[in-house]
């Protein structure tokens, strides 16, 4: 074993005493330590402090959060709701039955004989029947939409062309259709929705007390009679899903700029003047725009009352060309003319990416957004309002945007009952949506929306 004396000492304790401290140092060295003392508990308490303050930020940032999330998991359930609503309504329109009726239908057909598998068959084959013929006729017209290389015609808002059946179809029940609920398309964001009846909305209007909706009536607006003919044949239920389409109005928000206020003011007091009584072609007016007041503003009080809002409106964007304002005071001419009397013939009349869009149909928004050219461009200001406010995106898309008219302006008009209107070539040029486009300062200011307004697929 190692020796007890070859190990290393260990080292004494040094104990602080005071005796060998001369007396002068011993209340300096007491001073000293009470400060430091002091200094120590401080830092304590300050350290405390501040995670008690921390801890009480971030449960109130929690609680925040947590109520923020809980009524945007409200809303999204309330709009889930809505569009249940809406697909059930599309499924009563195309099958052209009403719940009422489908049920006494229902409880006369439990108390008799349900027939044999023959009859089933048939009932299988007349829903397959009109189910083609509703889709056919919904999406006909959508279809084009984004064939943006050929200029695109007047639309005359004529019938549907449709096969002729060899017989009449039966009615479908809706359980009949729900069985193809695979082959129904579901509405795009920036294709025209087929939205359920008037009803509907109301209802979800009423659960959105910021919406600025105006009334909408729950019958349809039926489009006119046409010939009967075995030649053109279209069934009354495709009839019926055309004028409930056309009667379903854009939700607007109160006015969020003053061409917010200009427009909803104005379409209130042609609302009230057909609760008047007053007759509609003198509400309307004339079917073609009138540029008189665009071209010349000291004649704007003599033309119709549209369009002298309209001109008086455009007349104050001084940087804008004149082949953009008439443009412009085309679209929002259809616009409001289909707003002020939703009916089928004001509806086919605008052209199909100037219709709305299942977005605008179900969230409230601002109106001027409804006269943007691009539906996928309205969409994405509906869908993130805060990013592209009116003062921004406004002045970026008036003094940018182009219908690349390249001949002189005075050919773009023509001279009708002694007014100016829209010559029928320049008309024809800004219906083809692919002639709107945007300068490089716009794509560089929006490049997220340069793939929306170029898009040729």
């Amino acid at each position: 074993m190692p020796d007890a004396s070859s190990q290393p000492a260990r080292p004494k304790k040094r104990v602080r005493t005071l005796s060998h401290v001369p007396d002068g140092q011993t209340g300096q060295m007491r001073s000293v330590d009470r400060r430091a003392e002091r200094a120590f508990r401080q830092q304590t308490r300050d350290c405390i402090t501040g995670l008690e303050e921390r801890l009480a930020m971030l449960t109130e940032s929690a609680a925040r959060r947590e109520a923020e999330l809980v009524a945007e998991v409200r809303a999204w359930r309330q709009q889930c709701q809505m569009l249940k609503r809406c697909l059930d309504s599309i499924v009563d329109i195309a099958s052209g039955v009403d719940p009422a009726a489908e049920e006494t239908e229902n409880n006369d057909s439990s108390d008799s004989n349900h027939g044999d598998v023959d009859h089933n068959d048939n009932d299988s084959n007349s829903s397959n029947n009109v189910h083609h013929l509703v889709y056919s006729n919904t999406h006909r017209e959508p279809s084009h939409a984004h064939d943006h290389s050929k200029p695109q015609s007047l639309d005359t808002g004529g019938p549907a062309d449709a096969a002729t059946p060899s017989h009449q179809p039966r009615p479908v029940h809706k359980s009949s259709l729900a069985n193809h609920h695979t082959q129904l398309p579901s509405p795009a964001g920036t294709q025209p929705l087929i939205p359920s009846p008037a009803s509907q909305w109301a209802d979800h209007n009423t659960s959105n007390p910021g919406a600025y909706i105006y009334p909408i009536s729950s019958t349809p607006f039926c489009a006119p009679a046409q010939p009967s003919s075995s030649s053109s044949f279209v069934p009354p239920n495709i009839s019926r899903a055309k004028s409930a389409v056309s009667s379903i109005l854009p939700q607007h928000l109160l006015p969020t700029c003053p061409l917010d206020r200009i427009l909803l003011d104005f379409l209130k007091s042609r609302k009230d003047m057909i609760a008047e009584g007053v007759p509609m072609e003198t509400i309307l007016g004339p079917q073609k725009a009138i540029m008189t007041g665009l071209i010349d503003p000291s004649l704007a009080p003599s033309v119709h009352p549209v369009s002298r809002m309209l001109s008086e409106v455009l007349t104050t964007f001084p940087n804008v060309a004149l082949p953009q304002k008439m443009g412009m005071f085309y679209k929002i001419y259809l616009t409001m003319r289909w707003q002020i009397s939703p009916t089928t013939e004001t509806y086919t009349q605008m052209p199909v990416w100037l219709r709305p869009t299942a977005t605008q149909i179900a969230v409230p928004h601002a109106a001027w957004i409804d006269n943007l050219p691009w539906p996928g461009i309205r969409d994405l200001l509906i869908e993130y309002p805060e990013k592209y406010p009116f003062e921004i995106f406004s002045e970026y898309y008036s003094q940018n945007v182009t219908v690349n008219w390249h001949f002189d302006e005075s050919d773009a008009v023509a001279h009708e009952d002694g007014n100016v209107v829209l010559h029928s070539i320049f008309e024809k040029h800004i219906r083809n949506l692919a002639n709107w486009t945007v300068s490089h300062e716009f794509e560089s200011r929006f490049p997220e929306m340069s793939h929306i307004i170029f898009a040729r697929g």
